[in-house]
């Protein structure tokens, strides 16, 4: 994964090669997403989290073709955000083998382009059973995880498409965003076909140097004027993931939650937890820092 340029002072200055963003606009909305449990996302409310981004999966709801859709995992996670008093970012996706899936695991699993009115349907019910803060619409569609079979930027244009639309129709106020992204490369690819679809937030990913994706999202909503949506930003502690040279641990996450604070047009800012340990989790939480101290 591409992103986050924290390598050294000279990313703070924009000198370097680094990114000068200017001064920040207005604070985004925080929202955070991973292994979260009641009680840990009513500390992340207390921490200023409005928003938790998880996913809403197709296969779970309709393993079967032609079956009444079964709500019973959507509603325990509406259920518990209802609980904890935060929003629901739903990440719409997890095709069933059926629909000809294509992918990895989770939303970051796709329909073939025969079944994409099938995905748009199920993408409209349930925007309509839960009214999502945000609706993303699969998650990571290049391919990040090196795994082959993923659409190509035109396969998931046509997917992203066929699910806005049918979503702006019956919702028309619904934030229907594309995929988080996580390289260039396919992003921009994309983002050619698109256009204008993506007026309801440029969706990147930052993870580690240098900082190509983020400097990708801030030149498209340089151009265009929309808003960024920052939905993956972490450090990890399982050695999965490269860390940024000189950070480590909850010392490189606060670190990055200041870089990408400053961000102009940075409408939501989401961290990604990744560890299933409960205190280090609260620890990540805790760093967000209340809402007075991340402006």
């Amino acid at each position: 994964m591409l992103g986050l340029a924290l390598c050294s002072s000279a990313a703070a200055s924009g000198t370097g090669g680094r990114i000068n963003f200017g001064p920040a606009g207005p604070r985004p909305v925080l929202g955070i997403g991973g292994p979260l449990s009641l009680q840990l996302l009513q500390l992340a409310r207390t921490e200023g989290v409005r928003v938790f981004r998880s996913d809403a999966l197709w296969s779970a709801a309709q393993p079967r073709p032609g079956q009444a859709y079964d709500w019973s995992a959507a509603d325990a996670t509406a259920n518990l955000l209802a609980a904890a008093g935060i929003q629901w970012h739903a990440i719409v996706g997890g095709a069933p083998a059926w629909a000809g899936a294509r992918g990895a695991r989770g939303s970051g699993v796709f329909p073939d382009q025969k079944h994409i009115p099938q995905f748009a349907k199920f993408a409209v019910a349930l925007a309509k059973r839960y009214h999502p803060a945000y609706l993303e619409v699969g998650n990571e569609p290049e391919g990040a995880y090196m795994v082959s079979g993923y659409p190509t930027p035109s396969e998931y244009e046509a997917i992203f498409h066929a699910v806005r639309a049918a979503v702006k129709r019956v919702l028309p106020k619904t934030k229907v965003l594309m995929a988080g992204m996580a390289q260039q490369g396919y992003a921009d690819a994309f983002y050619k076909l698109a256009g204008k679809q993506i007026a309801d937030g440029v969706n990147i990913h930052t993870y580690i140097c240098p900082a190509k994706m983020l400097q990708w999202g801030f030149d498209v909503s340089r151009e265009t004027g929309y808003p960024i949506v920052d939905s993956e930003y972490s450090w990890t502690a399982d050695g999965k993931t490269p860390i940024c040279k000189g950070y480590s641990g909850v010392r490189f996450y606060r670190a990055a939650q200041k870089w990408v604070l400053r961000i102009p047009r940075l409408e939501l800012a989401e961290p990604f937890v990744w560890t299933g340990d409960n205190t280090e989790l609260a620890d990540q939480i805790r760093a967000l820092g209340p809402p007075s101290q991340n402006g």
